[in-house]
């Protein structure tokens, strides 16, 4: 047996899924948003070059995430994140409309694969408490001398709480949004696997908490500082 990865959006905090397959699969990215968009209820993720946010992981302190760009793809302008050491996830990428909170990560190349990126609506601000929407793709990754394998990757996300008071290492945020997304992968040679993760919003400080639960494991992470520009 050998392993896949799925790179997967667990909102910049740069992590990575490991799906185990009976063969090595390539991924590329046939995105089919459910966009729309309405009228945003404030900012939940400010972006701007030098904002920064430092988490930690487990209780321990991460490397920062630091916007340390604004570039135009296609038509839309994104602002880009720093890429931390040692991590196999791409570059990333935010943008906001009317609302609606995208997260881009472009490809990985690496050891001789070639893993297509993704776009996902990570955030939805202006609907009520169970409000959902979904996404999905096709994840390719291509290794030298075997044909590409795709992976589908589908996505619902439901807004759980709005309004809401979270205390977080010290610190009381207020106007949080918490969101549930159930990722759930599937492919020719794979079984369909699902990760469930909850994502807290604070408005005008960004994300403050993430958990991911996968394989019966779980992984957190809490804002530990921010700066803002």
């Amino acid at each position: 047996m050998r392993k896949i990865k799925l790179i997967t959006t667990l909102l910049l905090f740069f992590a990575a899924l490991s799906i185990t397959s009976c063969s090595d699969e390539p991924i590329d990215p046939s995105i089919n948003l459910n966009t729309g968009g309405g009228s945003s209820t404030g900012d939940f993720w400010p972006t701007a070059i030098n904002n920064e946010w430092v988490f930690k992981l487990n209780g321990n302190v991460q490397e920062s995430m630091k916007i340390v760009s604004m570039n135009t793809l296609g038509n839309n302008t994104y602002y880009t994140f720093n890429k931390v050491s040692g991590s196999a996830s791409g570059t990333q990428r935010i943008r906001k409309s009317n609302g609606d909170y995208y997260l881009k990560m472009e490809d990985v190349s690496t050891a001789g694969a070639t893993t297509t990126g993704s776009e996902t609506i990570l955030l939805k601000d202006y609907l009520l408490v169970g409000g959902t929407w979904n996404d999905s793709y096709v994840q390719t990754t291509t290794y030298s001398g075997i044909p590409p394998i795709a992976l589908n990757v589908s996505t619902v996300s439901t807004i759980i709480e709005k309004d809401a008071t979270l205390s977080i290492n010290g610190k009381t945020y207020n106007n949080v949004i918490k969101i549930k997304r159930i990722q759930t992968v599937s492919g020719i040679s794979s079984p369909s696997s699902s990760t469930t993760s909850y994502y807290w919003f604070a408005k005008d400080v960004g994300p403050v908490k993430m958990t991911n639960e996968f394989n019966s494991q779980v992984t957190t992470q809490e804002l530990f500082s921010y700066k803002l520009n």
